[in-house]
């Protein structure tokens, strides 16, 4: 009762509670797949070294990873690590 009590205090003055770092991945998962799909169906570019088409297929690679991962069913490993090396080596880039 007193961690259900004190977890409602952090989330009221921090907006989070210290329960979110036990799974923060899939607190963050759907966040990121929220901001990645609504960036492909926004965009106003794309950036200066990929063509339109390069970045359309980046991004549909790292929305499939995410998805992937918000899924929670049986995670392919490829699809994973492929999409979260363009999320990390694009993450400066993802802007509309």
């Amino acid at each position: 009762m007193f961690r259900a009590i004190k977890h409602f205090f952090q989330r009221a003055i921090r907006g989070y509670d210290d329960t979110l770092f036990w799974n923060m991945d899939t607190y963050l998962a759907p966040i990121i797949l929220a901001g990645l799909k609504n960036l492909k169906e926004n965009q106003s570019g794309h950036p200066a070294c990929y063509s339109a088409e390069e970045w359309d297929y980046k991004l549909d690679k790292m929305i499939e990873a995410f998805q992937v991962i918000t899924d929670d069913d049986i995670i392919d490993e490829d699809i994973v690590k492929e999409g979260l090396a363009l999320f990390a080596e694009n993450y400066f880039a993802l802007w509309s």
